[in-house]
């Protein structure tokens, strides 16, 4: 019986194959069918547990790390990388007024004292602010003294030292001391006989330079216009 055309090709062709010689780079090859590799061979062209079917997974090859451009220190820290230390514009600090330590003499407890201050402070941040908007920046401290009388209320008022040079901020600070009360429920009972002297410092802080100055809200209490 003969075979089709088709089945013969194939046969002469596979039979080309097998007989083919092996190329140089294959070892033992001079020709005619290629020699089996050796179980080293084997080893360095397929991964561990090839053979038995055991084959890891493979492992992904690890991420280059990302590139970072020094720069120069300049012994604060702010060059160990670029852009590293810089956290972005900083924020204007506006004037201030900062109550300090006061000196009571009478039955009067100091804190209570520190608490009424506290309460008026944004008439003394007033007359401050005001000057501020029409003068460049200025700061220091000033201390004022003020006589509480039996009463609750500031019958006395004046300047004792100042570093501020600065005598319509100092004389507003005045007549806004001269208005304060201190309320008969926050009194001790009794008060006491004898009236009670104050004398309390301020610390006037112009802020930073980037802040915008403009006229300040007159406070609820009432403040003289400088």
């Amino acid at each position: 019986m003969r075979r089709p055309p088709k089945a013969f090709a194939l046969v002469v062709v596979l039979g080309a194959c097998f007989n083919a010689p092996s190329s140089p780079g294959v070892p033992g090859g001079k020709g005619g069918s290629a020699a089996a590799p050796s179980p080293d061979e084997i080893g360095k062209l397929h991964p561990p547990g090839f053979e038995t079917g055991e084959v890891g997974p493979l492992e992904a090859p690890e991420p280059e790390a990302d590139h970072v451009e020094h720069e120069p220190s300049d012994g604060n820290g702010s060059g160990f990388s670029r852009g590293a230390g810089r956290l972005g514009p900083r924020i204007a600090r506006p004037p201030d007024v900062i109550p300090g330590s006061a000196s009571v003499q009478g039955s009067l407890d100091k804190e209570i004292v520190r608490r009424i201050v506290r309460r008026h402070i944004n008439e003394v941040k007033y007359c401050y602010e005001l000057e501020l908007v029409r003068k460049r920046a200025f700061g220091g401290w000033a201390t004022f003294e003020f006589t509480i009388s039996l009463r609750g209320a500031v019958v006395a008022a004046r300047l004792r030292d100042s570093t501020l040079r600065a005598p319509r901020v100092e004389s507003c600070v005045v007549a806004a001391i001269r208005r304060w009360e201190f309320p008969h429920w926050e009194l001790p009972h009794p008060l006491g006989r004898e009236v009670v002297n104050v004398s309390y410092p301020f610390h006037f802080v112009p802020g930073s330079a980037g802040y915008t100055r403009t006229a300040p809200a007159k406070p609820a209490g009432g403040v003289d216009d400088l």
